[in-house]
């Protein structure tokens, strides 16, 4: 079955909210069939747990154990149970590089298998709607909470400005700031021509006292005057009427009512003064009248008359500076009273914005809302297939064949880690408690004719016993051998095979050689060379028979060969140490070199015995057989008894394989 996804506007939406939506696929997505409530994609959403619950009982889906099937189990299914061991199961998978949704059903049914998609489809797709209905209602919430806290903090910014402007009274701080500059532009143009009246008032000044000088009708200072109480008095107003009209200039124009009444008030007083210097003239100075000349009198007056006017200006010029600093310190406040409506400006600015944001928003959720209820659709239903693909036979074939091989490797490797017999160079430097000798292969020949002297000279038998036979040397290393025992830890392990070929082998350095066949439990020696074994050593023990009667010769050139003769019936008895020294001894005497089988150390009680009265001895161990335990014990005994252990061989190395 094929399920349309059509792109998600609300993607793109949610996301920039910081909202997860279930919507979009993606093929790289690992499925999540959690039930956390969280899905990246409409793969994993198709695979929840609550839908595959609702599937598997509404379906009644059984196990092969015909238990209720587990919901996880439909889509976590193991290879066994899709091939060996079928059982339903579901595949929801991205439809290639569309936007669009496959959903396999596998069932050894198929109409199983078709209601299972379609059922899957149908249930998804209501669990998709809801989960929609349920995203942009979320997203609606998360806007309109964030609109009210847009919208309280404009209204927040808009009252600190309120406050901030009502406590620092200022309305239009634009408006108030070109009234404050205009002031001080104009204040220091009035102050500009109150220094050129000052500078024309001392121009004036300092040319009538030329004049005046010039003319001097009397050698008397100004000072001899007496003033009239009337003319201090009108002094001390004129000085005030001055400060008044440079204070009121400053706030007015000299149009402004106010200000010409004061200029009015000033000329009055200059005239009272002008009056009161006319009547100066009839003052008594010093007791004697004073007659002025006419010109000098016009001159003196006009001369105080610009004296009055320069003290004006100069009061002019000091209230005119203390203005004028102070609207500069205003002009300076207003830097920060503006930084501060700025700040607040901008904040509301952005409350502003974000809040039309939000509002185009909500009509975009609306719209994408709208679209995603509508956005998917079944492209393709599922159908029932012409012919049955689950369980796939050619893939139930390869995986058993599969298995099969796994199988046997896996056995394969489980015997050989359990195997702890002592065969490979590694096990003996492993227990490191003898030298392995060498190996002597498995071979058909050596089973039925026993010794390698009708064998080629180069063949792998002969040249592996000749490898023992110079191991032997080498571990020798120069030290003389008269005798040499050959022993195993059980029975038919091959120790006859070893001896009677190492005899051979020693016999070809042109020495004498003799076999003793000391094996009182199961002679076979002397089948080996075919020799008589009527009698040999165990008569000779039992005292019935000469020593040099026993002896046989063999085929081979410098080899004799002393079988055991009649098995005893009590072959402990007969193998008692002293005695069997005694003919050691002899026969040390008659040959270079004397090879002796003992019986298998574990299998007869005086194995020991007679292979410690040996200058050396051979421990035989077939391969495969002994375990390590049983080789150690063996060592030990042979330890514990004094004898001295050449070597070990290892025969029949070729009988296991793997």
């Amino acid at each position: 079955m094929l399920v349309e996804i059509g792109s998600d506007p609300q993607v793109a939406i949610l996301g920039n909210l910081g909202l997860r939506t279930a919507g979009g696929l993606n093929a790289n997505t690992s499925t999540n069939t959690s039930s956390t409530g969280e899905y990246d994609t409409d793969v994993e959403l198709a695979q929840i747990k609550p839908l595959l619950t609702r599937l598997t009982s509404a379906l009644n889906l059984k196990s092969r154990s015909n238990k209720p099937l587990e919901p996880e189990m439909l889509v976590k299914l193991g290879f066994l149970r899709k091939t060996v061991l079928p059982q339903p199961y579901i595949k929801v998978a991205q439809y290639g590089d569309a936007q669009m949704m496959k959903i396999e059903a596998y069932s050894t049914s198929r109409e199983e298998a078709l209601t299972m998609s379609n059922l899957l489809a149908e249930y998804y797709m209501e669990s998709r709607v809801e989960r929609t209905k349920q995203e942009f209602k979320q997203a609606r919430m998360l806007v309109e909470g964030r609109m009210q806290e847009v919208a309280d903090n404009y209204r927040g910014g808009l009252s600190r400005a309120a406050d901030f402007k009502e406590q620092t009274g200022v309305a239009d701080i634009d408006k108030e700031l070109s009234a404050v500059i205009n002031k001080v532009y104009t204040l220091q143009t009035s102050n500009e021509e109150n220094e050129k009246n000052i500078v024309e008032a001392d121009r004036k000044l300092a040319l009538a006292r030329e004049k005046l000088k010039e003319i001097k009708p009397f050698r008397k200072d100004s000072q001899e005057y007496i003033q009239s109480d009337l003319i201090k008095y009108v002094q001390q107003k004129f000085g005030d009427l001055t400060m008044s009209l440079a204070e009121k200039s400053v706030d007015i124009t000299k149009e402004h009512p106010d200000y010409q009444v004061l200029e009015k008030k000033i000329e009055a007083v200059k005239e009272l003064v002008r009056s009161e210097l006319d009547a100066g003239q009839k003052l008594v100075l010093n007791s004697e009248r004073l007659s002025i000349d006419p010109e000098y009198d016009d001159l003196y007056k006009k001369t105080y008359t610009d004296y009055i006017d320069r003290e004006a200006a100069i009061a002019k010029r000091v209230v005119l500076q203390e203005y004028i600093d102070d609207y500069k310190k205003v002009l300076l406040g207003f830097a920060a009273k503006a930084s501060t409506l700025n700040e607040l400006d901008a904040d509301t600015a952005v409350y502003k914005t974000t809040y039309s944001n939000l509002l185009g928003l909500m009509a975009q959720l609306s719209v994408a809302e709208a679209i995603a209820m509508t956005n998917i659709n079944i492209v393709e239903h599922a159908t029932i297939p012409d012919k049955q693909y689950f369980p796939s036979v050619l893939l139930n074939s390869i995986a058993a064949i599969i298995l099969g091989v796994l199988f046997a490797l896996g056995a394969a490797f489980f015997v050989d880690y359990a195997d702890t017999s002592v065969s490979t160079p590694e096990d003996f430097k492993r227990l490191n408690l003898v030298t392995r000798l060498g190996s002597i292969p498995f071979s058909r020949h050596l089973k039925k004719k026993r010794i390698v002297s009708t064998l080629p000279p180069a063949a792998r038998e002969r040249e592996a016993f000749r490898a023992v036979r110079n191991s032997i040397d080498y571990e020798l290393a120069g030290r003389a051998l008269s005798s040499l025992a050959v022993t195993s830890s059980f029975a038919r392990e091959g120790k006859s095979t070893v001896a009677a070929n190492l005899a051979v082998l020693c016999s070809d350095r042109q020495k004498k050689v003799l076999l003793v066949d000391l094996n009182l439990l199961n002679p076979t020696l002397h089948t080996a060379f075919n020799v008589d074994n009527s009698t040999g050593v165990s008569d000779v023990l039992a005292g019935g028979v000469e020593l040099k009667s026993a002896i046989r010769s063999s085929a081979t050139p410098g080899l004799d060969v002393l079988p055991c003769g009649k098995v005893p019936a009590d072959a402990g008895r007969v193998a008692e140490a002293d005695r069997v020294r005694e003919i050691l001894n002899d026969l040390k005497g008659m040959y270079d070199l004397v090879i002796i089988e003992t019986p298998a150390i574990l299998s007869f009680s005086n194995a020991v015995l007679i292979a410690r009265l040996a200058d050396g001895v051979v421990h035989v161990v077939e391969y495969g057989r002994v375990k390590s335990a049983m080789f150690e014990h063996v060592q030990q005994l042979m330890s514990k008894a004094g004898i001295s252990c050449v070597g070990a061989v290892v025969n029949k190395e070729d009988a296991v394989t793997f």
